[in-house]
């Protein structure tokens, strides 16, 4: 398994990390799709509707490959109880654009609408700084869809800083909305 046995609540217990066995890999495919949905779809093509980009992140393939890679921490996330949105840290990472960037990456952070604006990606990002620094890292990266203004200051406010800008190039998306931040912050 590639998660520590447990993890404590984070900040007196709101937001609580969830390490699902594999046989409940789909629970978490299911909550990462619908977190994704509720916050992405407008950058899709009407006729995909982010299926394209779903299916190659959220599959229970492609899950299984993640979850049996131990650099990969893939969770759930929990509020009271109820399976509430998706983590996938990269413990240790290069990047490829731009080269040379070494650290943990936050790969993915999907929280569902209903969750949002709680304070609970804040108290993701917590947990996302514990495992970097427990995995050695004096850096923490990742990339974020340049015209997602609120999602870019969320960063900034918790003191990520731009160091690179790119385009994606993924079947699909609309042309306009392919700006790509590459964010990092020194712990």
């Amino acid at each position: 398994m590639n998660l520590p046995d447990a993890q404590p609540p984070i900040s007196g217990g709101a937001l609580q990390l969830w390490a699902p066995t594999e046989s409940e890999l789909p629970m978490l495919a299911e909550v990462a799709r619908a977190a994704y949905a509720d916050h992405y779809l407008h950058y899709w093509e009407a006729d995909d509707n982010g299926r394209y980009y779903m299916d190659l992140s959220f599959s229970e393939a492609a899950l299984r490959r993640e979850y049996a890679d131990p650099n990969v921490y893939l969770c759930g996330l929990k509020l009271a109880g109820e399976l509430v949105g998706y983590l996938k840290i990269n413990r240790v990472a290069r990047s490829d654009d731009p080269p040379g960037l070494i650290g943990t990456e936050l790969e993915k952070l999907y929280l569902r609408k209903a969750a949002a604006g709680r304070g609970l990606g804040s108290q993701a990002m917590a947990a996302a700084d514990r495992i970097a620094i427990e995995s050695g890292q004096g850096l923490i990266w990742l990339k974020v869809m340049a015209e997602n203004h609120a999602t870019v200051r969320f960063y900034q406010r918790l003191g990520f800083a731009a160091v690179h800008r790119f385009r994606i190039d993924i079947p699909h998306m609309h042309d306009h909305l392919r700006g790509m931040l590459v964010m990092a912050r020194k712990l």
